[in-house]
């Protein structure tokens, strides 16, 4: 097998040649939380796209690929990459979920059951 080499030399000699904003926001739009079912504000920056290659090697190859088809057919790495996060939600993906709603969610989070009665559903007891 030949070298190949890892996801992190990738990523910083990336950075280094190309100096993408690492501040742009891959997503910037409200989104359904799949835990909790509630719309939430998402802001994941560039950087925090790259870091979801730290994952496993699968997610390594989605990242390097979207982001060097950006680089040669001169489009936006964020543009691809937001599909790839969006994707990755969509599968159910618990890692990566937990990256972008991770910030407002508690540990914890189970999603809420609706009520069983409908004094519940009007909030007595």
């Amino acid at each position: 097998m030949g070298y190949r080499e890892s996801y992190e030399q990738w990523k910083d000699f990336f950075i280094a040649d190309f100096k993408p904003n690492l501040a742009e926001n891959v997503i910037e739009e409200p989104l359904e939380n799949p835990v909790t079912h509630k719309l939430e504000l998402v802001k994941f920056s560039l950087m925090d796209a790259f870091e979801i290659g730290f994952i496993s090697e699968y997610l390594a190859d989605r990242v390097r690929t979207a982001v060097m088809k950006a680089n040669l057919t001169g489009g936006s790495p964020a543009a691809l990459l937001h599909d790839v996060v969006i994707q990755e939600i969509n599968l159910g993906d618990k890692t990566i979920i937990n990256m972008v709603f991770g910030k407002s969610m508690p540990a914890n989070a189970a999603p809420e059951k609706a009520p069983d009665t409908w004094w519940a559903e009007q909030g007595m007891r």
